[in-house]
């Protein structure tokens, strides 16, 4: 009797000792992808369902854009599924190259009340509607994209694989998308490019190039990339083979046979792939390998809403009279 008095004493004082709310942590993911018309939102699907089995955590897609019922609210609903699963820590996780300065995912953190308020037009929801803060209990961890990563890579350095047994006799041309606005493209820049270095380090081809077709950017930076590309396509076809690979997450039409980047292109001469990243089995290793690393940072924070609408208000405020400078001559 002395003995079990001993150990229930010993337990009870553990128990005492351990943080509150220690046993029922449950870490989730929150998946962000573009979104797009149903092709593109069920490859979404498939993704998030691959991330489920790999990770054995509850996964959830929200989606950050071209989506019926605003970032905004997809991100709330993404956070009620999750939070109704028992998670009350959430690893964002974007299939995007970068997060940093990226306009996107600058409103989606802080719809999540995980960052300042975005440069416009990215402060408001897609259609022009104010953003709507979400409601959160849990914390987060907001990844980054995946950047140089030799996973991502080697997804590209397969799918050109695919389109050629000679690859000496090739030119590997990296055709990506491209930021909206001019403010996001130094850090879009800056990691495409990197993610390019990492397939030159493991390139077989004669050459490896790269550019933009900037889609959603204004009129004439659209027509100068497109100029770019041709340039680059007549140049590299003198002597070579040309394979298109597009560092795409999705198999989006504009690289179907008939899509928009493949009939701009058609007077010359290449093959191209017309397969994004989603079905390779690295997607799913680099979203784990971002879960983990998320998870092993114990860098969660709350949702603080507050503290950007706040600030927001501050430096929308206008002057109080005679706080600013004068610039008259002094009477």
């Amino acid at each position: 009797m002395k003995k079990f008095l001993i150990l229930f004493l010993s337990l009870a004082f553990v128990v005492a000792f351990i943080p509150k709310g220690f046993c029922a942590e449950k870490t989730g993911i929150l998946l962000l992808e573009h979104g797009g018309n149903q092709a593109y939102n069920e490859g979404a699907e498939k993704l998030r369902d691959a991330v489920r089995a790999s990770t054995g955590v509850p996964v959830e897609l929200g989606y950050v854009c071209c989506v019926t019922w605003g970032v905004s609210g997809s991100m709330q609903y993404a956070v009620n599924k999750l939070e109704a699963q028992g998670v009350n820590k959430i690893v964002a996780i974007p299939c995007f190259n970068n997060k940093e300065n990226a306009a996107l995912l600058s409103r989606a953190a802080y719809v999540l009340g995980l960052g300042p308020k975005p440069q416009k037009p990215a402060d408001r929801e897609m259609m022009g509607e104010p953003i709507v803060f979400a409601k959160a209990n849990a914390s987060f961890y907001f990844s980054d994209g995946w950047l140089d990563s030799p996973l991502i890579a080697d997804i590209l350095l397969g799918r050109a694989k695919e389109l050629s047994k000679n690859p000496k006799e090739g030119t590997l041309f990296i055709i990506d998308h491209g930021a909206t606005y001019e403010w996001e493209m130094p850090y879009y820049d800056k990691a495409i490019k990197a993610l390019v270095e990492q397939v030159k380090k493991k390139s077989p081809y004669k050459r490896v190039i790269m550019n933009y077709f900037r889609d959603d950017a204004a009129k004439d930076i659209k027509e100068k990339q497109l100029n770019e590309i041709k340039a680059q396509l007549a140049e590299a076809s003198k002597d070579s083979k040309v394979l298109i690979v597009w560092p795409m997450v999705q198999d989006i039409r504009s690289i179907q046979p008939g899509g928009k980047w493949v009939k701009l292109l058609e007077d010359y001469d290449f093959v191209y792939t017309s397969k994004g990243m989603v079905e390779h089995p690295n997607m799913v290793k680099w979203i784990k390998e971002a879960f983990e690393k998320g998870v092993a940072s114990e860098q969660f924070v709350k949702s603080d809403p507050t503290r950007y609408a706040e600030k927001d208000k501050k430096e929308e405020a206008p002057a109080e009279e005679g706080s600013g400078h004068s610039h008259g001559s002094i009477m």
